[in-house]
């Protein structure tokens, strides 16, 4: 049953992913030249690098997309995936806290979405990716790690109760 849900965990998942790097992969190759300006707007994108960026983003996503489809290759696609998003978002916060001006280049209905709303946007699509591909794994450890945290304050707490019995002993004085 665990199996299972993990399973449609991350189907669902790459669905969302698949729908929205389908969705910007087709708004940035169907308005191009727009796409294209914005990315040359950017900071710290050469106009150069912008014109590359202009077609391997879209097709990077579309890519990305078509091996979401296909089960064998959906965990890897999904990490790829994940990390465009982590790119994407890194570089954007990067921009955003420079103040310097920025034009959304992501296309589509995305295109309106303030920087906030923006950024936490893609914080969600990054979480839902973390936990697809590792939330078994995390909550294993975050188990492990309170297990450990558990058995350390209960040794503290019996040794702080030997002392205390110590303590007593050595005064003298009767215990409730």
């Amino acid at each position: 049953m665990k199996k299972k849900k993990i399973t449609l965990i991350i189907h669902i998942v790459a669905l969302l992913y698949l729908f929205l790097f389908a969705y910007t992969a087709h708004a940035k190759l169907t308005d191009h030249e727009n796409f294209f300006k914005s990315l040359d707007r950017f900071p710290f994108i050469p106009g150069f690098v912008a014109i590359v960026l202009a077609w391997m983003i879209p097709i990077i996503e579309a890519v990305i997309g078509i091996f979401l489809i296909i089960p064998q290759t959906r965990p890897k696609a999904l990490k790829a995936g994940l990390a465009l998003m982590v790119v994407f978002t890194v570089y954007l916060s990067a921009v955003v806290l420079s103040g310097l001006p920025l034009s959304c280049s992501c296309g589509g209905v995305i295109s309106a979405m303030s920087w906030k709303e923006h950024i936490l946007f893609n914080a969600a699509f990054i979480i839902l990716a973390v936990i697809a591909l590792y939330g078994k794994r995390l909550k294993e450890k975050l188990l492990a790690v309170v297990k450990r945290t558990k058995q350390r304050i209960q040794q503290r707490v019996s040794r702080f109760g030997i002392v205390i019995n110590h303590i007593f002993k050595q005064l003298k004085i009767k215990r409730l």
